[in-house]
């Protein structure tokens, strides 16, 4: 079976088969591949990392098959995010041989996800991300385990988090970058000298976006520069993801942007919004200080319309605002 599957598995290499088969053959290969049996070609690349010596591993490191089986069968892996990045990473580490991973994401399923968030179908359009995503992977990757999350990874105590060898973050938004960066590093214990015990540090992977921008780096906890420290290589963007807008809002401009974008249509399919009319900016004002209120967001004041120009985003309004504060403060 195991010569089989090799030479099943290099028939895919440079062949012109539609996809349909050829996620026929990866079955066919999963198939036979057993839960006792990691000697297969689908976890060559890990042998590369796990079995063979390294001038740049660290001093205690000693490759084998006990460190392999360790590695994949006992690790537990946290997965931060289930949306563009989030399903990418899922499907790595479940073909890569991890068994068993937790993913954590409070959006649920929108038509704009389906053209890149591949684990997602039509039908699911409404579920959560992370159940949806779980469901996925555990029906076409034999042997895993991924346990979903449907809640802010604020709401998760320091004890959970204490339960992951790794946590590999795909988030979409500083905040939520900057907390579980904070997070990681609270989770260090010291010893008599003052120095991090080893065993307590857990690397962060960050994967993130912003707006059309991404960036990834590995962050080591009180070893290597955290996301605090490097915060200024991110370059901020004047705009949101759509489904943080209309199912995750966490600042006073989500409310805003959704008032505009979405209500207005709704209510007022065809007319454009008359920041001169102080009717229409009431209109605004209402429904966004009810979405802040439903969310228990606050911020969002009468001020902000009357300031609304026609040509500014909710993002530029907002720091347009902050910086006539400041001048009227600093005069």
């Amino acid at each position: 079976k195991q010569k089989t599957a090799y030479e099943i598995s290099a028939c895919l290499v440079g062949s012109e088969m539609c996809i349909r088969d050829r996620l026929l053959l990866i079955d066919i290969i999963q198939e036979m591949e057993t839960e006792e049996n990691f000697n297969v070609p689908r976890y060559q690349d890990i042998d590369k990392l796990l079995l063979r010596p390294s001038n740049f591993a660290p001093q205690d490191f000693e490759p084998g098959i006990e460190l392999k089986t360790m590695f994949m069968q006992y690790s537990k892996i946290l997965v931060i995010g289930a949306g563009g990045l989030g399903c990418e990473i899922l499907k790595d580490l479940a073909l890569s041989g991890f068994r068993d991973i937790h993913v954590i994401d409070m959006d649920k399923i929108e038509l704009t996800n389906l053209n890149r968030q591949f684990l997602f179908r039509e039908k699911d359009i409404g579920r959560y991300k992370a159940e949806v995503a779980a469901e996925f992977v555990e029906k076409r990757v034999k042997g895993v385990k991924v346990t979903p999350h449907k809640c802010k990874i604020q709401d998760l105590d320091k004890e959970f988090y204490e339960q992951f060898q790794v946590i590999i973050a795909g988030l979409d938004n500083m905040e939520a970058r900057r907390w579980i960066n904070s997070m990681v590093h609270s989770l260090v214990e010291y010893d008599d000298e003052n120095k991090p015990l080893r065993e307590t540090i857990r690397p962060l992977i960050d994967g993130g976006t912003e707006g059309f921008r991404g960036q990834a780096r590995i962050i080591w906890p009180f070893q290597s520069a955290c996301f605090e420290c490097t915060i200024e290589t991110v370059k901020r963007v004047g705009n949101y993801n759509f489904c943080t807008i209309a199912e995750t809002p966490r600042k006073p401009e989500h409310c805003i942007a959704y008032a505009q974008l979405i209500q207005w249509d709704k209510e007022f399919p065809g007319k454009k919004i008359d920041t001169d009319s102080p009717q229409d900016m009431q209109w605004i004002f209402k429904k966004a200080e009810e979405r802040a209120q439903k969310y228990g967001i606050v911020g969002v004041t009468s001020v902000s319309y009357t300031h609304l120009r026609a040509h500014e985003t909710p993002e530029h309004l907002v720091c347009r605002l902050l910086l006539e504060k400041k001048k009227k403060k600093n005069n």
